[in-house]
């Protein structure tokens, strides 16, 4: 049963219930969305999310993360509201699209916006490309390859990341 634009509000004024549900994955929009813990336990990476916005001036800003956290407000039986709490890449830094071929890569250790972390599951888009990490021993420190699939084609990895320092083997 949906719910109207008034039932909406008036349902939103009296605040959702107490208990949180909270998913590894979820459906919305026609995608699949994980969690980035999810992400590591399948062969499949939907963590991945975009946000376009507009600045102040009214330019266009796309914002790029991942989603640590899958929430669904409870408004009632009728009523839910989905929310991903993410991770954001810091724009100045953190994101940088590579003039030759467009793509966008994103650097994990350069994060930024932690206040905001909260989006709108329905406000996101899915990032079209599909991540792929691949984890190995190089030198005793843990390292990993993100390797990228682009419309059904692998884009090989530039560049080891080293994955923070844990442990050393």
């Amino acid at each position: 049963m949906n719910v109207t634009d008034d039932e909406q509000l008036y349902l939103l004024a009296k605040q959702p219930s107490l208990t949180i549900s909270t998913f590894q994955g979820y459906e919305i929009n026609g995608n699949t969305f994980y969690t980035f813990a999810q992400d590591k336990k399948s062969t499949n990476q939907n963590s991945g999310v975009r946000f376009d916005a507009e600045d102040g001036n009214g330019n266009k800003v796309t914002y790029y993360g991942y989603i640590e956290e899958i929430w669904e407000l409870d408004y009632g039986p009728n009523f839910k509201v989905p929310l991903f709490r993410c991770k954001w890449f810091n724009l100045k830094d953190g994101v940088q699209v590579d003039p030759q071929y467009g793509m966008t890569t994103v650097d994990f250790k350069n994060l930024g916006y932690d206040t905001e972390p909260f989006v709108l599951a329905s406000e996101v888009a899915q990032a079209r490309r599909r991540f792929y990490f691949v984890f190995f021993l190089r030198q005793g420190v843990v390292r990993y390859m993100l390797y990228l699939i682009e419309q059904g084609v692998l884009i090989l990895p530039t560049a080891l990341v080293p994955v923070a320092p844990t442990s050393r083997y």
